[in-house]
């Protein structure tokens, strides 16, 4: 004898339940999934990702390329989200930048990820209400600082033109 207990919403959303073959996730669980990225977007992060694997492969770094390759896809990869979820995709993306400047602090820096801070900086300007836009130009612009602390007082207003241009 099977009997049907009846949990509240906030239950069935804490609750780790059983799915069947043609049971739905509880409501609380399918809300709470985070939305796909868009195939643009996808392909956009894809993009960055091989022209910043063709800088750091194809150039003599002394990091080594697994661990170039890592931070590669941490500085790219998350911009796929960057409609979606746009300042964790920026704060993600920013957090890579720093790991491959500090990876490659004894060699040439790479250019590459100029490019991918102009795109979250454009994005954080399209995609968030002014007050988190803001949150994720500071997060590009503490990125550069770090990252390249002598051009940033080029690259600090250039990818404030970026974000500006997002901006509605």
């Amino acid at each position: 004898c099977s009997a049907r207990v009846r949990l509240s919403s906030a239950a069935r959303a804490i609750l780790p339940l059983p799915l069947g073959r043609r049971s739905r996730p509880p409501r609380g669980l399918a809300s709470a999934a985070m939305p796909r990225p868009g195939r643009v977007d996808i392909a956009i992060a894809i993009a960055l990702l091989a022209i910043t694997l063709g800088e750091l492969v194809g150039s003599d770094f002394e990091t080594a390329p697994g661990a170039l390759v890592a931070a590669a896809l941490l500085l790219t990869m998350p911009l796929a989200w960057r409609r979606v979820a746009p300042l964790p995709a920026v704060a993600a993306s920013m957090a890579g930048s720093v790991v491959l400047s500090i990876m490659t602090v004894d060699d040439l820096e790479p250019q590459t990820p100029i490019v991918v801070m102009l795109v979250a900086a454009y994005g954080a300007g399209a995609h968030l209400d002014r007050r988190e836009a803001l949150a994720g130009l500071a997060l590009v612009v503490g990125a550069i600082l770090v990252d390249e602390l002598g051009d940033a007082i080029v690259l600090a207003p250039v990818c404030a033109g970026a974000w500006a241009a997002g901006r509605p």
